[in-house]
């Protein structure tokens, strides 16, 4: 069985229903932005590991486009480039320090790398082709599909 957490933007529910947790689960986390998989399955995390399952998370973006958290951080109105980028990789490296927190090098994350607000419009499916080109892309080929060297197959 494979669970899938997907967190949408603004969810407001109270209370989350209880998800029965087998030994052995496997579980796919897609969050849109760093944190946003900590705070929304973290606990959930932390239980498909205790009973011995595999966790994936997928972000869709590196949260470098939160223009007002670059502003508040510089205190500058209009930043430059660079310290945008800059903010996305901290958040990033954030984002695999609370992986290694919740599960040590057994939470696997990935990164779509989409901008931020990048899916009004939504990307048509991938055919089988398209899809095995995201899983196998590298970062060098500017793929839709980057992941951290700790997501990569054999890496850890």
């Amino acid at each position: 069985m494979i669970l899938v957490a997907a967190l949408p933007v603004g969810c407001r529910r109270a209370l989350a229903p209880s998800v029965s947790v087998e030994r052995g689960e496997r579980l796919l986390v897609i969050a849109p932005h760093p944190d946003d998989e900590t705070l929304g399955a973290g606990g959930l995390i932390q239980r498909v590991l205790s009973a011995h399952g595999t966790v994936r998370v997928v972000l869709v973006t590196a949260g470098d486009g939160y223009v007002e958290a670059v502003r508040y951080e510089t205190g500058r109105l209009r930043p430059r480039a660079p310290v945008y980028v800059a903010y996305g990789e901290r958040r990033l490296r954030e984002a695999r320090a609370a992986g290694r927190k919740l599960g040590g090098d057994r939470v696997r994350l990935g990164l779509l790398g989409f901008p931020d607000g990048g899916l009004e419009q939504p990307p048509a499916p991938l055919d089988q082709r398209g899809a095995a080109r995201c899983r196998t892309a590298s970062t060098r080929e500017r793929a839709w599909i980057r992941q951290s060297p700790e997501a990569r197959p054999g890496a850890g």
